[in-house]
């Protein structure tokens, strides 16, 4: 009976030995589990950091081919032939303008990529200063040669159309903004700096703004026939009708020399307009003024007006006007 109770509590004892070793076994095993996974762990930073940096040097490099595109657009705006000449036809350079502009937005589309990019891998947005240069550069040419094409449309329409259908005042206004604008260009370009567009719109502008003053004296609008005949007479050859004629017939004769004849029959027609205009108010006003009338003595055909203190004063005011 002892033996058996010995060998049984030997096998009890056993018990915690073999659960202990299990447990052992296991907490090993994770162990190298968790090894095995903070190994890969470490793999994988490695591999992202590798990639990270494989895709930071293939953005910078992808930033700098674009930086040297727009450079090169850059040297094309300022160096090529067709914007730089004067010689060139306004249109044919803005063509030229367009398709370099559409290069140019093409670069901007994908350095804008490459700026989003750059906030993904958290990196700081890198400095493209070429794209404010080539904006400044392009800006200016692409301003002088507008300012050339729409100012040379302009000009033949006000010289070669009929010039009693102009509107002067416009003329003489857009003339004015034309070289303002090209003050403000030839400040950008730099005052030593020459520039033979510029100096080609400059020219052509100011062709004709010297007949500022003549075109604001002619288009007066008060100026009716009997004006424009004494206009007429101060060249040699009159058009078929004073109605329908271009401003080029007029300074193709040397209107321009007789400016101050042309100046004196305008205000002599401005004049004339004010006191027809005076006169026109002053009839609409006693044709709308009420009179008061008494039948003088028995008769009944003749009246006296009564109540004429107004009626004088108002017909001594209209008399001071005209």
């Amino acid at each position: 009976m002892k033996g058996v109770l010995s060998k049984h509590k030997s096998k009890e004892e056993g018990y915690p030995s073999v659960q202990q070793s299990t447990l052992q076994s296991k907490i090993e095993g994770l162990a190298a589990e968790i090894a095995e996974v903070e190994v890969l762990i470490q793999q994988a930073e490695a591999t992202t950091l590798e990639a990270k940096e494989a895709n930071v040097d293939e953005l910078e490099k992808r930033l700098t081919e674009e930086q040297d595109k727009v450079s090169a657009l850059i040297q094309k705006v300022t160096t090529s032939e067709t914007l730089i000449r004067a010689g060139t036809p306004a249109k044919e350079a803005l063509d030229e303008a367009a398709k370099i502009k559409k290069k140019f937005d093409g670069s901007v589309e994908r350095l804008n990529q490459f700026k989003a990019f750059q906030e993904t891998l958290k990196l700081p947005p890198a400095a493209i200063p070429e794209v404010a240069e080539f904006e400044k550069h392009f800006g200016i040419r692409h301003k002088l040669w507008q300012i050339r094409l729409t100012f040379g449309e302009q000009q033949r329409r006000w010289y070669g159309e009929n010039f009693r259908e102009q509107d002067a005042p416009a003329i003489v206004a857009t003339v004015k903004e034309r070289e303002s604008e090209l003050i403000k260009l030839k400040a950008q370009i730099g005052r030593d700096n020459k520039d033979e567009v510029h100096e080609a719109a400059t020219r052509e502008v100011k062709d004709v703004a010297r007949y500022g003053n003549l075109i604001a004296a002619l288009g007066n609008q008060a100026m009716q026939e009997k004006h424009w005949q004494k206009v007429w007479s101060l060249v040699e050859t009159q058009p078929a009708t004073l109605m329908n004629f271009p401003l080029t017939q007029l300074l193709q004769q040397g209107i321009e020399n007789h400016f101050d004849k042309v100046e004196e029959i305008s205000a002599f027609a401005a004049g004339e307009a004010g006191i027809l205009k005076t006169v026109a108010e002053i009839q609409e006003l006693w044709e709308g003024t009420s009179f008061t009338c008494r039948a003088y003595r028995d008769t009944k055909d003749r009246f006296f007006i009564t109540e004429i203190e107004e009626l004088l004063t108002q017909l001594e005011d209209h008399q001071m006007l005209i």
